[in-house]
């Protein structure tokens, strides 16, 4: 009598990214609402349309750039990214997460030390990119949202 011997395939297991996204306007006016909100229908948007992606959260703050402790929704995002929930923010562009050079560099020196990446919609650089710091401290923000680099 023959055995037949079962054979065991590794399986294939899918890499999941758990994606959020940050979101801010600078004042409450009506326009800022309707872009606020288009924002973030954009971003569930998006991030479902990647099935190897998780959409953890969208976050959305209506306040300016320069103060990053007043911001309430970007400090929830700081702390799900801090308590792992997070492997990679998306955001349309550099001024979005703060105009404060030196609060900036903080967050985002911490979120790469979390292993957690940035994508930088406009510009087109991830944090993780080794370039990326070194453009945000050697050229002005305003001047890198103009060249759109």
């Amino acid at each position: 009598m023959k055995s037949i011997h079962r054979v065991i395939l590794p399986s294939k297991r899918r890499e999941y990214k758990r994606v959020a996204a940050y979101c801010r306007v600078s004042t409450k006016h009506d326009e800022q609402q309707t872009s606020l909100t288009m924002q973030k229908a954009y971003y569930e948007t998006y991030i479902h349309e990647h099935e190897n992606w998780i959409l953890t959260g969208v976050y959305a703050d209506q306040d300016t750039g320069r103060n990053i402790a007043k911001r309430s929704q970007f400090q929830l995002l700081m702390s799900d990214c801090r308590q792992g929930k997070i492997d990679l923010i998306l955001t349309k562009s550099i001024s979005r997460f703060g105009r404060g050079i030196l609060d900036l560099l903080k967050c985002y020196r911490e979120l790469k030390h979390l292993n957690v990446d940035v994508y930088f919609e406009i510009e087109k650089l991830y944090l993780s990119n080794s370039k990326s710091e070194q453009l945000i401290t050697h050229i002005p923000l305003k001047l890198v949202c103009l060249l759109r680099i």
